[in-house]
């Protein structure tokens, strides 16, 4: 997620509609006392991670364990500043892009829930590295999709940026992926 180019970190302009249905939202419903907080479980084999960015959540729960049958990837993303449509939006573009690597995908409004099961040591992390790219990729999206049309564009987009990750990448794109994730941690 913090490698650069993964995600647009410019301010987007925010249309009369999309401000006018972050001020009329019923907030309470959804916060709670942890709202703006960012927490993680992390373990050789195992990671729980929840992310407030900005005004959507995301949660993943994984596990990446030497034998493939105990390994899973659980991801959730809901929220947005914008109206449902866009919102809504954002969601569709999640589950296709999901959908590309595999993943089990329902939708419900703009709640996006994915999970995978059973995949091999480096498909998970090749799933989850492809995870943070999409966190990343996503951020202030629903702002940015004014019509239908822009679904199936952004979707593209997001295939094109990152074709190393596809199902096509030899697991060499991905380990040096990771050493230089590794390298911007410790230097």
């Amino acid at each position: 997620m913090s490698r650069p180019g993964t995600g647009n970190t410019e301010p987007v302009t925010v249309d009369l509609r999309g401000l006018i249905s972050n001020l009329t939202r019923n907030w309470d419903a959804a916060g709670t006392a942890l709202d703006g907080f960012n927490l993680a479980v992390i373990s050789d084999i195992y990671m729980n991670l929840h992310l407030r960015l900005g005004y959507h959540f995301n949660l993943i729960d994984a596990r990446m364990h030497d034998e493939a049958h105990h390994n899973h990837i659980y991801f959730r993303f809901v929220g947005g500043v914008t109206d449902i449509t866009r919102r809504s939006r954002r969601a569709k573009v999640l589950a296709d892009i999901l959908s590309g690597y595999h993943f089990k995908v329902t939708i419900k409004g703009d709640l996006v829930v994915a999970g995978i099961l059973h995949l091999p040591k480096e498909e998970i992390q090749s799933r989850l590295f492809a995870l943070g790219r999409l966190i990343g990729f996503t951020r202030q999206l629903d702002i940015q999709l004014r019509n239908d049309r822009d679904i199936a564009e952004s979707v593209a987009s997001f295939f094109d940026q990152h074709a190393e990750l596809s199902e096509a990448t030899s697991m060499e794109g991905v380990e040096d992926e990771r050493k230089q994730a590794q390298n911007s941690i410790v230097g």
